[in-house]
């Protein structure tokens, strides 16, 4: 390779380094995500969901945004199989069913849907701790969360939350009674919150930490899951698109 291709590409190499840099923003709390529905991960990953309070409509006149009935009875076939429209990148007009949609946010709050195993039905999870690995619980059906995502965003600003999905007012970290997952941001894949489905994430996540934690009795795995989560998401943070 000549000396003019060799510079030519070093500073292609460079301008590309600068672009990723500028192009995408790394996660903390105080991140803001678009309110509305994300039909894939990569479209909440690029923190631009397909559909917004704004357009909505404009795709499904004869459904209300986010209301009671949106995810009404969730794992039940008829509403499971519900199409949303949607527009693509490129302005299609493209159709989905309400189960095989990524999540939604709303107030800054997260929810992914979990689809079921046996291909049929779906339920949302609310995303607590969002990182390289997350930590998801499943709503409660006994929760108000059941009138519909809005009313949440209502109700949000009363005293400590005790309304919405919350791991500290609501159910408790660790509360055997609430379906917990694992979220992989890497994959997309979601797994039952144990220590076991954990070590195989660490293991592919951080050699470093896997060690630390695999030495651990399982007791003491158990107790240190959330101890170890938190460390591998400070060690490893996550970017979204600008």
């Amino acid at each position: 390779m000549t000396r003019k291709a060799l510079l030519a590409l070093s500073l292609i190499l460079v301008a590309s380094l600068s672009y990723a840099q500028t192009d995408s923003v790394k996660y903390t709390r105080d991140f803001v995500f678009q309110d509305g529905i994300y039909v894939t991960i990569e479209a909440f990953k690029n923190n631009k969901p397909n559909l917004t309070p704004e357009n909505f409509k404009q795709y499904n006149p004869d459904i209300e945004y986010l209301d009671e009935n949106f995810f009404e009875n969730k794992g039940v076939v008829g509403i499971a199989r519900r199409k949303v429209f949607y527009p693509d990148s490129l302005g299609n007009t493209m159709e989905k069913t309400i189960d095989s949609l990524f999540g939604y946010s709303i107030g800054n709050y997260l929810f992914i849907n979990r689809h079921s195993l046996a291909g049929i039905g779906f339920r949302a999870m609310r995303v607590f701790r969002l990182g390289i690995i997350s930590y998801c619980f499943d709503v409660s059906p006994n929760s108000r969360e059941r009138t519909g995502p809005l009313s949440l965003l209502k109700m949000k600003k009363s005293s400590h939350n005790t309304l919405l999905p919350s791991t500290e007012h609501y159910f408790g970290v660790g509360n055997p009674k609430v379906p917990q997952y694992l979220f992989s941001f890497k994959s997309g894949d979601i797994f039952e919150y144990n220590y076991s489905s954990f070590e195989k994430l660490l293991q592919n996540t951080d050699s470093e930490l896997y060690l630390e934690y695999s030495a651990l009795s399982d007791a003491k795995k158990k107790d240190m899951l959330f101890v170890y989560l938190n460390k591998v998401n400070d060690k490893h943070p996550i970017y979204f698109k600008n």
